[in-house]
């Protein structure tokens, strides 16, 4: 459980701080995307920076609980193909998100998104009480 309160903490504000800039500038939020799009050595970076997340949290967290926990281990996996995705098919992803680049609707749904996803791993991190030993740990 240790574990998942890390990643709550440190994946919950990061999420809900990109919500909200999705949110108040989804037009600015679109021009860095594209701006990454037409550099393929950001493309790569990115696309590196990506998979080593990906895989970081995979590796840290991979347990498919029926429980909260199971987000990260869910994001560590779409993380790490997408970003395999990236390196390995970069002009078929540019191809693909490309026309995405010009509809504002978009940040603000994946900004509500992250806003939301933020927000509970805030709470689940930082406010969420650990559950109480096993009664016959206690008992020792």
């Amino acid at each position: 459980m240790q574990r998942s309160i890390f990643l709550a903490r440190l994946t919950g504000p990061l999420l809900t701080l990109v919500g909200i800039d999705m949110l108040i500038g989804p037009t600015g939020f679109l021009a860095v995307i594209s701006a990454i799009m037409d550099d393929p050595a950001l493309v790569y970076i990115v696309s590196i920076l990506g998979f080593l997340a990906g895989l970081s949290m995979l590796l840290a967290h991979n347990r498919w609980v029926p429980d909260w926990p199971i987000i990260f281990t869910v994001l560590g996996w779409l993380v790490l193909f997408d970003s395999s995705l990236w390196l390995l098919a970069p002009d078929h992803m540019i191809a693909f998100w490309r026309p995405a680049t010009e509809l504002c609707g978009l940040p603000l749904a994946f900004g509500a998104l992250a806003l939301l996803l933020g927000a509970a791993l805030c709470y689940l991190g930082f406010f969420m009480l650990p559950p109480p030993p096993p009664e016959d740990a206690a008992e020792g």
